[in-house]
């Protein structure tokens, strides 16, 4: 795996973590990896700055980033968070909670497969496919319902199958970029929550109903 940040030589690409072999990797803000064995790691923009294990007793299959939060699935599916949130407070999933150094299990006794973070909202796939989502909802990014803030994970969309998911965000000179997508079991794409020509239209207006292709 290769990494760009700062050493004694200056801004620079340098392999991390040499000899070792990574299957996942997720970065923004905070620089997280999971290796053929399982084993969580967070790197930093430092390269000379050593990797730390996280959680060293469990093996990880999905990592993600959000804004000033971590979420990570661990090998038996449980669903973890931890990290001092940029926006909302309560993206731990339940209620208000601040910084939170250790990891927390989230959706207790659920067993989840996918995980995406937007930045004041999450959602994520459960192993029957089902959507779960919390947050702010107040715009819609979790979908047409319940337009209000979440404070812990709920059910969305009952009755389809989800079995990917993938959140964009950008900021550039034009404003704000967003747009939310999925995969259900059929292979059916849902587009949702974004400006017109991010969701696949020509006009820049925003977008919050469902939209299946």
């Amino acid at each position: 795996m290769w990494g760009a940040g700062t050493s004694a030589s200056g801004y620079s690409l340098q392999q991390i973590m040499p000899g070792k072999k990574f299957k996942e990797i997720a970065a923004s803000g905070n620089n997280f990896a999971i290796d053929i064995e399982g084993k969580l790691w967070q790197f930093y923009d430092t390269l000379e700055q050593e990797a730390v294990q996280i959680m060293p007793d469990k093996k990880f299959i999905a990592v993600e980033v959000g804004a000033g939060i971590n979420f990570a699935i661990d090998a038996q599916r449980n669903l973890w968070a931890w990290g001092e949130p940029l926006g909302l407070t309560f993206l731990f999933g339940q209620g208000k909670v601040g910084k939170q150094e250790t990891p927390v299990m989230i959706a207790k006794g659920e067993k989840f497969i996918k995980i995406e973070a937007g930045y004041d909202y999450v959602a994520a796939v459960d192993i029957d496919g089902n959507f779960w989502g919390w947050g702010d909802n107040k715009a819609g990014p979790l979908g047409e319902e319940n337009r209000y803030t979440i404070y812990e994970p709920v059910r969305f969309r009952e009755g389809v199958k989800f079995s990917k998911l993938s959140f964009f965000y950008m900021v550039g000179s034009s404003g704000r970029k967003v747009g939310n997508y999925a995969l259900d079991s059929t292979g059916k794409l849902y587009a949702w929550y974004g400006s017109n020509d991010i969701l696949g239209n020509s006009s820049l207006e925003t977008k919050l109903g469902d939209k299946t292709f």
